[in-house]
């Protein structure tokens, strides 16, 4: 069995410029048949175990596999931020009918919310 001396975390660092896809090396301190103890090259002191065998690892033997798993992780952060917008999309569309006066915004019952004052209700607008 070939055991790597590093591990590899693949993220994407956010600049005013540009995002740049980077590395993070993880230096390998004990290997175990289920895993690898690790701490992040060359500063960390802490440990951090990582799983041979779970589905999402912190951080994977090679940058080939760090790249595959930045790729689907950023699949599933494209689906929720799609889900948002579709919901921030119908949220404006129900305000822009309800400020055109085409529907009444329709009241809450029996639910009170923190930090709302109880002087503006949905009936007061329009």
């Amino acid at each position: 069995m070939n055991d790597p001396k590093k591990l590899y975390r693949c993220e994407v660092l956010c600049t005013t410029l540009t995002d740049e896809i980077t590395f993070t090396e993880y230096e390998v301190v004990k290997r175990t048949p289920k895993g690898y103890w690790v701490k992040e090259f060359p500063f960390d002191t802490d440990l951090i175990w990582v799983s041979d065998y779970a589905k999402k690892r912190l951080c994977y033997p090679t940058q080939k596999e760090a790249i595959h798993n930045l790729y689907h992780r950023r699949l599933r952060y494209r689906k929720i931020l799609n889900a948002r917008l579709n919901t921030t999309n119908e949220i404006i569309r129900q305000c822009e009918e309800i400020l055109n006066g085409n529907k009444r915004c329709s009241e809450t019952k029996g639910r009170k919310r923190r930090g709302l004052s109880n002087s503006i209700r949905p009936r007061d607008i329009g």
